[in-house]
């Protein structure tokens, strides 16, 4: 919109000029010049040569700052205010008008006001008229071309327009409009989109390209201020470079940009070019004011044909991959290829420096493009990455649902599992509790059915009771409590048997208790020991020895009876298998084997919790009770 806007008032503006110089208005196309410092007398002016406008310098003057007078005699007008009208005084212009000054375009004196691209309208007096023979002089400011960054900064001065100052005013708005406004907008629009770019490239720091071009926007931004900024204070020489540097600094990003946007960028070609843009500027500042157009030149010839080579590189290698962001791009890109291209041209001298600089106004518009285009690639790929994020939050809710049925059908599982340990539990108990106490009163019934006697299996029923309540209780017991208890139910089972009984354990016991788990677990233990050497060996003595040796307790159940049938474990009945597995869930081994008394000898160590104290020591010899 900007372009064809700013084509509009260009096309306006010269049909009004052509209509001008036929009517009201008078184009001088001719003039005297004079170089010199001061200004020329009237008779050096009428001595000057005859040039004509528009007027370039060129490489007429080597001097740092030159100037030149313009001189040119023009006729009063019938109009109600007259005025001059200058399109283009490169670098700065005063002028007068009959020996009065009129008007300037600002400093002319260095840091000279940069006005290449600013037009200059200036209103005549009428006092200052006369009917015929008005004499006037312009003084221009500028630098020839060795002296100059890039040829359209050569000094410059265009025709002269005198006529009404209101319409005259309509031309001087259009070429204000493209000359300062536009810039001025595009200017802010690619500032404010170079920093929207960068802050996309925080947000998604795989795209490197996005942080080379949103400072490729910020760079041009800043160069095109150079239309509208006039006033800098640093010198002419200075001034070139910095613009030649931020140019270079352009197609440094531009390559970037191109080698990460289609993924070919290598870290050695980044430090090479990268040096590349540190050095070549410099060169400048080594060749000097005096040759500062050449080195420019040099400089832009390189970079350009450098970024041409890597763009075509860059379309030939990732085509393949990214052609369908290419093909939207390349015409774009193939403009300001164009477009650059045409500037080198013109700096070499092969193309005529234009009268209006499309380029300052169509590479915004590229630039602005082609960062629309990366804005619009982030909103697809954040659309699509909404719409992955709500597939994979379904995804999620159906995966929860299922680990949710899984884990309830595993809580069923286990429940089931520890219903299924807790009957075999129940019945491991039954068979080792009340299978002995019924075993006794069975026995007890068959040789004395006395009442004395089945009131003590009741108590010994009972005391069987309070020790499944210890194990659900969770009660501990002292080592003095553990043992006595042993030691009364395994006499008095094996009395009531009538089988001698052969008690051991330590003298000096450890301080502590034992948790009541290991008590319950060892209890049965040594109760289903003693049950099998009742019912199965046909023994007359049985021998109990308790140790505690290195943090395990040791208990060994030894007969003189017929001993183990077979070493087989399919005829192991359920108490030695119930033996066996008590001890496995308590981390402990079992043995069962022959003793030496020739019977069978039952052997059980399992770790105890406790810390033995240095006071535990080794036990005394066995002593036989009866």
């Amino acid at each position: 919109m900007i372009l064809c806007k700013t084509l509009l008032v260009f096309t306006l503006a010269w049909l009004q000029l052509l209509a001008w110089s036929q009517t009201s208005s008078a184009v001088i196309s001719e003039a005297r010049l004079v170089w010199s410092v001061e200004k020329p007398s009237p008779a050096q002016a009428a001595a000057g040569a005859v040039v004509g406008l528009p007027h370039s310098w060129g490489d007429i003057q080597k001097d740092p700052l030159s100037a030149a007078w313009y001189t040119a005699q023009f006729d009063r007008m019938d109009v109600q205010l007259m005025a001059v009208y200058v399109e283009k005084a490169c670098t700065n212009v005063e002028i007068w008008v009959n020996g009065s000054l009129i008007g300037s375009g600002g400093q002319m004196q260095e840091p000279i006001t940069r006005n290449c691209y600013t037009p200059q309208l200036f209103s005549i007096a009428h006092t200052l008229l006369q009917a015929k023979g008005n004499t006037l002089t312009i003084r221009l400011l500028g630098h020839p071309l060795s002296q100059v960054a890039v040829r359209p900064r050569v000094a410059s001065l265009s025709v002269i327009v005198l006529g009404e100052e209101s319409q005259l005013r309509n031309a001087y708005a259009g070429k204000y409009f493209a000359n300062i406004t536009a810039p001025q907008i595009s200017c802010a629009i690619m500032g404010l989109m170079g920093l929207f770019i960068l802050a996309l490239s925080l947000v998604r720091r795989a795209q490197r390209y996005l942080f080379y071009y949103g400072l490729l926007l910020l760079v041009w931004s800043i160069l095109t201020t150079r239309f509208f900024i006039k006033d800098v204070p640093i010198s002419h020489f200075a001034y070139d470079f910095l613009i030649a540097y931020l140019i270079s600094l352009v197609f440094f990003l531009g390559d970037m940009f191109v080698l990460h946007f289609t993924d070919l960028s290598k870290v050695w070609l980044t430090r090479v070019m990268l040096a590349e843009h540190l050095i070549l500027p410099w060169l400048i500042v080594w060749n000097g004011p005096d040759r500062l157009f050449e080195s420019v030149t040099l400089v832009y010839s390189v970079v350009t044909f450098q970024f041409i080579f890597i763009l075509a590189y860059c379309f030939w290698r990732g085509w393949e991959k990214l052609r369908k962001e290419l093909r939207v791009l390349w015409p774009i890109l193939t403009i300001s290829t164009l477009l650059v291209l045409s500037q080198i041209l013109v700096q070499h001298g092969l193309l005529p420096v234009p009268s209006v600089h499309l380029s300052h106004y169509a590479m915004p518009l590229t630039f602005i493009a082609i960062g629309m285009r990366l804005v619009q690639q982030f909103v697809k790929a954040l659309s699509e990455s909404e719409q992955i994020n709500a597939v994979l939050e379904q995804r999620v809710a159906q995966k929860t649902q299922e680990i949710t049925h899984n884990y309830e059908q595993l809580g069923a599982l286990r429940a089931e599992q520890a219903a299924q340990t807790e009957r075999n539990r129940i019945a491991a108990d039954l068979h080792d509790d009340l299978g002995a106490k019924l075993l006794s009163i069975v026995q007890t019934s068959t040789k004395d059915d006395s009442q004395e006697r089945t009131a003590l299996m009741a108590r010994q029923a009972l005391d069987d009771m309070r020790l499944s309540v210890r194990g659900l209780t969770a009660e501990a017991a002292t080592w003095q409590t553990v043992l006595a208890d042993w030691r009364s139910e395994t006499i008095e089972r094996l009395a009531l048997a009538q089988i001698a009984a052969v008690w051991n354990h330590p003298q000096v016991l450890p301080v502590g208790l034992l948790n009541a788990h290991l008590h319950v677990q060892l209890t049965r233990i040594l109760r289903e020991s003693i049950s099998n050497v009742i019912r199965h060996s046909s023994a007359k003595r049985c021998s109990v020895d308790i140790r505690l040796v290195n943090n395990s307790i040791c208990l060994s159940v030894e007969d003189d009876g017929k001993g183990l049938p077979s070493h087989s474990h399919s005829d192991l009945g359920h108490g030695l298998i119930n033996i066996e597995r008590r001890a496995r869930k308590l981390g402990g081994s079992h043995r069962f084997d022959a003793g030496n008394w020739g019977g069978a000898r039952i052997s059980v160590s399992v770790p105890w919790a406790g810390t033995l104290h240095d006071t535990l020591q080794t036990p005394q010899a066995p002593q036989g009770m009866p």
